[in-house]
């Protein structure tokens, strides 16, 4: 066997099990979090969850990921469908929903998902035009501009962000003009500024950012439990099941803020091994995509990678008041259905490609469907 293979094999394990390992870490968290606050209803959510996420790892993990290149058009287009019904649905109840009638599930992961497969698709047949302005660059800009301008009117700034800079550092990497980068970032930066400042509540985030002590009893009150729960852990923690933040101190204690619980009970020796697990996750993925030989299953490689790994900077650097308050749940360790049904079918995917023999030239071909 070529030694690429085996390291794409050993990649593809190492993968699995760091993704199982961080699983695993999360339910316990959430069943001690559900313990604590009497609702052990979000534990057995959770299990229903992982079920299915579960069977989308198994499901991705089998199906050849040359495959998704053809699906990707028409996965935009139920995202964006999703989209576009979640947003009626917000504008019919003068609010903020961010899923459909019901069905408790993030949209904009479908949608981030969606985007991170056409861009794959999209690079993979135009890499040798990309430099050029309307053939290489507009089209991916325009195409995700229409989800993100869906996106931030529900509101969900933090994920709009996200997928932002997902596209950005995946063009950059695929070759793109420094000066069209340069352009977007200062558009990109305008459009996020105005959406601050003509949203009160996405501006009182950004003033409990600055000095949460502020409205300690209010805006603020979230972020300083979460410094109180991380001093409280130390260097060891309290013991696993021991916090006291989780029993009604902390809001948000089994999603957005469930690092801060972590390291009270587990302390900053157990939060360094979660985030260590997670880089190496990246870490790993950033090695499947360089050693793979299809453009394809490169980007796709490099899209998903990045994806996870930035979701769980942000979620930890929210927790230690490094970033304002985003709702951005931690990959493979929070509590909620969408998030970890996307992320464990990305595992699936990244374990295909890393498992597929690498061969002296890929051609692209079988577009089904061709967008811009």
């Amino acid at each position: 066997m070529h030694k690429t293979e085996i390291k794409k094999e050993l990649y593809a394990k190492i993968i699995g099990w760091i993704a199982f390992f961080l699983i695993t870490a999360g339910t316990i968290m959430i069943l001690s979090s559900s313990i604590a606050t009497y609702k052990l209803n979000i534990f057995l959510s959770h299990l229903t969850r992982l079920i299915l996420g579960i069977i989308a790892w198994f499901l991705c993990y089998q199906f050849d990921y040359k495959k998704w290149q053809n699906l990707s058009p028409l996965l935009l287009v139920i995202a964006f469908g999703l989209l576009i019904v979640t947003a009626a649905t917000g504008l019919s109840q003068n609010g903020s929903v961010r899923w459909i009638y019901g069905i408790h599930g993030q949209v904009a992961d479908v949608a981030r998902f969606a985007i991170i497969i056409y861009l794959a698709a999209f690079i993979a047949r135009k890499k040798n035009v990309m430099k050029d302005l309307t053939k290489g660059f507009i089209p991916p800009i325009f195409i995700t501009a229409l989800f993100l301008g869906l996106i931030i009117i529900q509101p969900d700034l933090s994920t709009t962000f996200t997928i932002g800079v997902i596209v950005f550092l995946t063009l950059c990497t695929a070759g793109a003009r420094l000066l069209h980068l340069f352009v977007l970032s200062v558009l990109a930066v305008g459009v996020i500024w105005i959406a601050i400042e003509s949203n009160p509540y996405q501006k009182e985030r950004m003033k409990t950012f600055m000095d949460p002590y502020s409205d300690p009893q209010g805006s603020g009150y979230q972020i300083i439990q979460s410094y109180e729960s991380l001093n409280s852990g130390d260097w060891t923690g309290v013991g696993l099941g021991a916090s006291l933040r989780k029993h009604f101190y902390l809001p948000a204690a089994h999603t957005d803020f469930i690092v801060s619980i972590i390291g009270e009970e587990l302390g900053f020796l157990g939060t360094f091994i979660l985030l260590l697990l997670q880089f190496v996750f990246f870490t790993v993925g950033m090695r499947i995509s360089k050693i793979t030989s299809d453009t394809f299953g490169k980007y796709l490689a490099y899209g998903i990678s990045l994806s996870i790994f930035l979701y769980a900077i942000i979620n930890t650097m929210v927790a230690v008041g490094m970033f304002p308050v985003t709702g951005l749940p931690m990959p493979f360790i929070s509590y909620g259905g969408s998030m970890l049904v996307v992320s464990m079918a990305s595992v699936g995917i990244l374990m295909n490609i890393a498992k597929t023999r690498t061969r002296t030239s890929f051609p692209n071909q079988g577009i089904v469907y061709d967008l811009p």
